[in-house]
């Protein structure tokens, strides 16, 4: 809980320090400090660390850990003077040790003892969620490019009088993730001025939609192509869309499909590549049709026929 406090309140390193002087912790000796945090797709219990903490401390590292969620632990490090052969060893060691455990870690920019603790922990956090992108598991250290591209998109975006102003914009994005300038965060924050720019330049009203953030991506999203292709395809709807009567059947069509499967695992995402439609817009149309969102009409029809639907299922819809 001290750990969580300092990163909320966003504290210097030293204030960290200070803190954790009680428990006996010998941050003091060192000068330069790193925010590490670990992520997995399964729980990560204590044991199962054991091997990253002999290693942090057979280097001479100190450390403070929290456990923020079942599958995610982040560190306070404090990083001894060596040479520079010494940290090439340390991370191959690192490496090949989260490599056999198939766990994700993000690095924050070093710090000294005025560096501050939230800023630290996002990057830390942030460049943990890379494999989201790229699909590759691994160790992934904080660079100044990350999302360096996002102001000019954010911009392009905010500006755009046509649909295809903001295709050519979506092409751009591809370009920045695969350069790494475009990062999880800002591909969220991107996402959602997309959403918001579509609906501004769309023929028809359109509902404001909820704001995705970069969990709900990596939860909705198999790899940022596929949120992108989302993108697309909501560019190429308002271009050819379906006037009210068709969105009518299309919606009672789903419905139907809906009230007979409902016992059976439901994807929305499979059902709007069936219909040839985007998720986003397929849940506005749903919402509009029938006053309740696509999650929460099957919520109330599994829980009308007595189904257990627990949050985890929810989070696979």
């Amino acid at each position: 809980m001290k750990f969580l406090e300092a990163i909320e309140r966003d504290s210097t390193i030293q204030r960290m320090v200070d803190t954790f002087e009680p428990f006996g912790l010998p941050f003091k000796e060192h000068s330069r400090f790193i925010f590490a945090t670990v992520k997995s797709s399964s729980a990560i219990g204590d044991e199962a660390l054991n091997p990253f903490h002999s290693m942090l401390r057979n280097y001479g590292f100190s450390y403070w850990s929290g456990r923020f969620s079942p599958c995610k632990w982040s560190y306070l490090v404090g990083v001894p003077k060596v040479t520079p052969n010494v940290y090439t060893s340390i991370y191959k060691d690192i490496v090949r040790v989260f490599k056999e455990l198939g766990w994700d870690v993000g690095l924050s920019s070093w710090s000294d003892s005025t560096g501050r603790a939230g800023r630290l922990y996002h990057q830390s956090n942030m460049m943990a969620d890379t494999s989201a992108l790229n699909n590759k598991i691994g160790l992934y250290r904080y660079r100044v490019q990350v999302n360096a591209d996002v102001p000019a998109l954010r911009e392009r975006i905010g500006k755009a009088s046509r649909l295809e102003h903001l295709e050519a914009a979506l092409i751009d994005v591809h370009r920045g993730i695969d350069a790494g300038r475009v990062h999880l965060s800002g591909l969220a924050e991107l996402y959602n001025l997309f959403v918001s720019a579509i609906a501004n330049l769309s023929s028809r009203d359109v509902d404001a939609m909820d704001a995705n953030t970069a969990q709900d991506l990596v939860l909705n999203y198999g790899n940022p192509h596929d949120l992108l292709e989302d993108i697309a395809m909501m560019i190429a709807e308002q271009k050819k869309k379906p006037d009210d009567s068709n969105a009518q059947l299309i919606v009672e069509e789903i419905t139907r499909e809906l009230d007979r499967l409902y016992a059976h695992r439901i994807s929305l995402r499979d059902l709007a590549q069936k219909y040839f439609i985007s998720p986003n817009y397929l849940s506005h149309l749903f919402k509009q049709e029938k006053g309740l969102s696509f999650i929460n009409y099957l919520i109330q029809k599994k829980a009308g026929r007595g189904h257990c639907f627990t949050r985890e299922r929810h989070l696979a819809l």
